[in-house]
């Protein structure tokens, strides 16, 4: 949620597949990401930006939410 170009691209993208656009830092998944993740049980996430806007250990995180 920290980088302008990938904000939008989320939001073309959360419109077009009609899904929730959840924001994070860049090294941080805030506590009510997760719980909304928790809640929603998603089957995927896609992730928009690349390691140098979101850190690995947040997309690990990320990865563990759906496994």
């Amino acid at each position: 949620g920290e980088v302008y170009a990938d904000a939008l691209a989320g939001a073309v993208a959360g419109a077009k597949l009609n899904a929730p656009i959840l924001l994070v830092k860049s090294n941080e998944l805030p506590k009510e990401v997760k719980e909304q993740l928790k809640e929603c049980n998603p089957k995927e996430i896609i992730v928009l930006g690349g390691e140098s806007t979101i850190d690995k250990n947040v997309r690990k995180e990320l990865e563990e939410l759906i496994n």
